[in-house]
């Protein structure tokens, strides 16, 4: 029961040890900090508690020794690791890891005297790194490994390769971006092989020749795995429009679809003309029944169309909310005071929609979404018992008893709605078809 007890102190020290000391600390308890981690055999530990003792008291000559001692130390082993290293990156690894160690002595105000040759050693080492992984990427795209040539030069990237061995680096990547495109090109994953050719575009300043063969490349890639989608006009779910929504609102919802939406599809996407779907309704004499996909897929096959986007209104709410009351004491026409309230409320629009993208090949729903918006703006009105006409009102609250003013404040709120609408219901469709580009 003792040695268990002992064990459970020597436990409580060590985690207590390890715990790092708050900035108000004193320089002793942190230099003690370190002491305590040296013998534990922590060293890089105990070397930045050292400097950190330096930092607050930078007289300290025993913070000083121990961190000169411990640096030192530190930089063997790192030496003694890239001297056996089976390869020139664990090498170049371990010269870094030295560097760093000289480099956080120095900024404690310490010199580690490092070997005289350390700098051009250490250049040596990060050159060969580079190279030796220059020669890995050229066989890595050799052999078909996209993928490894891409992360070979990623890797070389952190020993700042020469000029030449940059330019080899940026050439197999290049080349792993090509030859990946157009396997999968031929595969027919047009999007990752979009973008593949995206990824060799960020490695290509705009002026150079070979962007705009890669640009030509693209824009053949899309139009191959290019998706027709063929939008289809709001409607309310059921025999009518939820209860509250405004009269004109589904056409306001179209008029935002077609002029900021449905002309800008994304990669990959491709959009009829909505006037020409609006005139084949027209034509038809009716839109498609929503509730058969067989029809809605046979109306969309007219356009040459692979989907139709099928949006119904499913909820159209108008809360208000009331945030302060005021009352007003004003003169009477006739005579006298009178008084009435002014009522601040905030009024909040919420419409909800579903989107459905049906597949005209087997007129089946490819996937389906929920599109939301809301829009909330602070209004004031009126409230008077008598006749308003009898108050002598001052002109700031005129409009506050005035019906057509308030309805026009409502047409307003509802078309910034339909805009906000319009584009969730965009987004939402957008991203659903996108999901069916291979």
């Amino acid at each position: 029961m003792r040695r268990l007890a002992l064990l459970l102190v020597s436990l409580l020290v060590a985690g207590l040890a390890a715990l790092p000391l708050s900035g108000c600390a004193s320089a002793d308890e942190v230099y003690n900090r370190g002491q305590e981690l040296e013998l534990a055999g922590r060293l890089d530990e105990a070397f930045d508690y050292y400097a950190r003792a330096l930092t607050r008291e930078p007289g300290m000559q025993k913070a000083r020794g121990r961190l000169r001692v411990v640096g030192r130390t530190l930089v063997e082993g790192h030496l003694a690791r890239a001297a056996g290293a089976a390869a020139p990156p664990t090498a170049a690894d371990a010269w870094l890891d030295a560097d760093d160690v000289a480099r956080r002595a120095a900024e404690a105000g310490e010199s580690l005297d490092l070997p005289v040759s350390f700098v051009v050693d250490r250049d040596a080492a990060l050159d060969a790194a580079a190279r030796w992984l220059a020669d890995e990427a050229e066989g890595a795209v050799d052999a078909g490994r996209w993928s490894d040539a891409l992360a070979h030069r990623e890797h070389a990237a952190r020993y700042g390769p020469a000029p030449d061995v940059a330019a080899r680096l940026e050439g197999a990547a290049l080349d792993a971006y090509m030859g990946w495109a157009e396997e999968d090109r031929a595969a027919g994953r047009y999007r990752a092989a979009y973008d593949h050719l995206a990824g060799a575009l960020g490695i290509l300043s705009p002026s150079d020749p070979r962007a705009a063969d890669m640009a030509a490349r693209q824009s053949a890639i899309e139009e191959e795995g290019a998706l027709r989608a063929v939008p289809l006009p709001l409607a309310e779910d059921g025999d009518r429009p939820p209860l509250g929504t405004p009269r004109d609102f589904a056409r306001d919802v179209d008029d935002a679809l077609a002029d900021a939406h449905w002309e800008r599809p994304p990669v990959f996407i491709r959009t009829p003309d909505v006037d020409e779907v609006a005139r084949e309704i027209r034509r038809a004499r009716r839109a498609p029944d929503y509730d058969r996909l067989t029809d809605v897929a046979a109306f969309t096959r007219t356009f040459g169309g692979d989907f139709a986007v099928v949006t119904r209104l499913t909820a159209f709410r108008r809360t208000a909310t009331e945030r302060d009351r005021d009352s007003v004491s004003v003169p009477l026409r006739r005579g006298g005071t009178a008084r009435y309230l002014r009522i601040e409320e905030e009024v909040t629009l919420r419409a909800e929609a579903t989107v459905t993208a049906v597949r005209a090949a087997d007129a089946q729903a490819a996937c389906r979404e929920t599109a939301s918006a809301d829009f909330s703006r602070r209004v004031i009105r009126g409230e008077y018992a008598g006749r308003v006409a009898d108050l002598d009102l001052p002109s700031r609250d005129r409009d506050l008893f005035d019906e057509d003013a308030r309805d026009d404040a409502e047409v307003e709120a509802a078309l910034d709605l339909a805009d906000r609408f319009a584009a969730s219901v965009a987004e939402r469709a957008y991203g659903c078809l996108t999901a069916q580009v291979r």
